[in-house]
């Protein structure tokens, strides 16, 4: 284990050049704080955004924001997103917007 160790910090030393590298800093609360109201904002934005293009029926906005595998879930059944979009467009009832909406990204499941 001691000769790994010895081998992993001499090629540290080769690839720096034998520099001492300083460690990343750490980032200031201030600054982790604002990168999460900032995020938090965005997706409240974006919430906004998804319950105006559902009362709008905005399948525009909706084709753009959801991924080609997108499926909504909830109920009996599971929509597509071309399913989604033509029952948001027909106003059919069958995409009601939900109090617990569920999103799922299944890349790679094809």
């Amino acid at each position: 284990m001691f000769r790994t160790l010895g081998l992993l910090a001499a090629l540290a030393l080769t690839a720096c050049g034998g520099r001492s590298v300083a460690p990343p800093r750490a980032v200031a609360p201030d600054t982790a704080a604002r990168s999460s109201l900032e995020a938090a904002q965005q997706i409240s934005a974006l919430h906004g955004r998804w319950r105006e293009a559902l009362a709008k029926r905005d399948t525009a906005f909706l084709s753009r924001l959801l991924v080609d595998n997108f499926q909504l879930t909830g109920g009996l059944v599971a929509l597509t997103k071309p399913q989604f979009l033509a029952a948001v467009a027909s106003d059919s009832g069958g995409a009601a917007p939900s109090q617990y909406e569920q999103t799922s990204d299944h890349r790679g499941s094809e």
